[in-house]
């Protein structure tokens, strides 16, 4: 709570091999709850596999009252849940859940690649947020691959959301002019 984080990645792989009811889990390629915190130039490549079941998040699960800026996810996310007692299991390339008013996304993209290997009837997959109830959402200048997956998945209607997210081909994902409003001469080197 209350951190600022710079220059933070990962290339390892994660994995929860944890299956049974009682232990609901939550992975991320980077934090998994990030509270009132601040997380600038960011990235995973790595894989997330999962058999627990909740969420999964390319480079967070949970943003509340967070900023998160400069920051991209190209991991893979694999789910192999098996069981959640009648929840949903929410996964999402950037963050799983945003919570609080005063979370701010900008300057991201996804890339991920998905593999559902579930058993689960309800996994809910999203290329940037999968689920909140914020009704004063801020996501711009984000970019994602067009994939069949909505950018946001399940958020309230309201006119107060500041929502910028384009999606893109594979091959426009690759150009540097995609980016626009991306700082390439001090950050995106």
């Amino acid at each position: 709570k209350g951190c600022t984080i710079t220059k933070i990645g990962n290339n390892g792989n994660i994995k929860n091999e944890s299956n049974t009811a009682k232990q609901y889990g939550s992975i991320a390629g980077l934090i998994v709850v990030a509270q009132e915190s601040t997380i600038d130039i960011a990235y995973n490549r790595g894989t997330l596999e999962d058999y627990s079941g909740l969420y999964m998040g390319g480079l967070t699960v949970n943003l509340i009252d967070t900023k998160l800026s400069n920051a991209y996810n190209a991991g893979e996310i694999v789910s192999n849940a098996l069981y959640t007692d009648d929840w949903r299991s929410y996964i999402s390339g950037i963050t799983a859940i945003i919570d609080g008013d005063e979370t701010t996304i900008e300057n991201t993209y996804n890339i991920a690649k998905y593999n559902n290997k579930t058993q689960i009837q309800e996994t809910c997959y999203a290329n940037v947020l999968a689920y909140t109830q914020q009704e004063n959402l801020n996501i711009t200048n984000t970019y994602t691959i067009k994939n069949g997956f909505k950018a946001i998945l399940e958020y309230p209607d309201s006119e107060n959301h500041q929502i910028s997210i384009k999606e893109k081909t594979k091959e426009e994902m690759k150009q540097q002019s995609t980016y626009s409003g991306f700082d390439f001469e001090n950050i995106w080197k």
